[in-house]
């Protein structure tokens, strides 16, 4: 029980990641998740898009592990050129 807690807090509590896509505008957009809080992904859509960029949607979900509450931030952006 212990490992499959460890193993999900750490997909909760992993590095912010970018998936390139098709943003709403049909340009080429970046999914950031994976992010350990909101700033860490606002971070990452810095990181990625230098020049700023364009915030299509963002959400927040919120999980339960051993009464530890985690919330996971997710944003869908489009890079300013």
């Amino acid at each position: 029980m212990k490992f499959i807690s460890f193993v999900l807090l750490s997909v909760l509590l992993g590095c912010a990641t970018a998936k390139k896509i098709m943003a709403p505008s049909g340009n080429e957009g970046y999914l950031i998740q994976d992010c350990s809080s909101a700033e860490a992904c606002y971070e990452k859509a810095a990181e990625v898009c230098p020049k700023g960029y364009k915030l299509h949607n963002n959400s927040n979900d919120v999980d339960s592990i051993n009464g530890q509450v985690y919330t996971s931030t997710t944003l869908l952006i489009e890079c300013k050129k």
